[in-house]
């Protein structure tokens, strides 16, 4: 909560003013308001002459348009009339933020664990917060170790207050970094979960995984580096491996080059 307020500290004492280190804001946002209030339809048929000219610019399918997408969508679905569309581009950074440092500490917790364990971080954590002794109990005989949580707490710590992610998640720095980070490690958790061996329901990941690949691409330009991350030989030393490995390739790729 702290690492929130001290992302929203410009927004909540001053006003929220979106700004930008890569693009000029005024045409961000302009962006962002002609999406939401011509759809995406026309968004993608849009042919922009005036700020582009004399020559013009098909904006809808030059740009990574993922940012202006999940604004909108967080404008309609989920907060409504209860802020405008500059607050909600202005408060993403800081939102998203939250959520991908959340994950880094989930990739943290499921590159420690130990082979083909059955726990996951919710689970744990809430046998730590509950009074329930006998799921206590459980989880202490699955994982008897205390190090993938330490490895969870102390990632997510590190993560919150680290210059970098900082720099492109504070309230205002909307860009598409401030939602590609979130998405990155979004793709690298469900990646790593889905390599835990022999499980039934692994490939469910794999194929996230996929879902989540597709979502960067249409954010940031990275995605082309993530393919050579997840692809690393090491991980795919295993046949339920190399199987996910194929479902979030085949699913990732089509749709990213769609």
């Amino acid at each position: 909560m702290q690492s929130l307020e001290m992302r929203c500290y410009s927004c909540v004492m001053h006003q929220s003013c979106a700004h930008s280190l890569t693009h000029s804001i005024s045409c961000v946002l302009s962006l962002v308001q002609y999406l939401y209030e011509h759809g995406a339809k026309k968004f993608f048929q849009w042919f922009d002459y005036m700020s582009w000219y004399p020559l013009g610019r098909p904006v809808g399918t030059t740009i990574y348009p993922g940012m202006q997408f999940t604004a909108v969508f967080i404008k309609n679905h989920i907060v409504g009339d209860a802020m405008s569309l500059n607050d909600v581009c202005c408060y993403i950074p800081a939102w998203l933020g939250v959520i991908a440092t959340i994950l880094t500490g989930m990739v943290a917790y499921e590159c420690t664990l130990e082979c083909n364990s059955s726990t996951n971080i919710i689970a744990v954590l809430w046998s730590m917060i509950s009074s329930d002794k006998m799921a206590q109990g459980q989880i202490d005989k699955k994982n008897q170790s205390c190090a993938p949580v330490l490895a969870f707490l102390f990632s997510m710590a590190a993560m919150s207050v680290i210059p970098a992610h900082l720099m492109r998640s504070v309230g205002g720095g909307y860009d598409n970094e401030s939602v590609a980070m979130s998405a990155m490690m979004m793709t690298f958790y469900f990646w790593v979960r889905s390599l835990r061996a022999g499980e039934d329901k692994s490939y469910l990941f794999g194929v996230l995984t996929g879902v989540a690949y597709f979502y960067v691409s249409f954010v940031w330009h990275l995605y082309a580096y993530m393919s050579h991350t997840c692809s690393h030989d090491y991980s795919l030393t295993h046949d339920d491996c190399i199987l996910d490995y194929y479902r979030w390739w085949q699913l990732g790729v089509d749709t990213s080059l769609s």
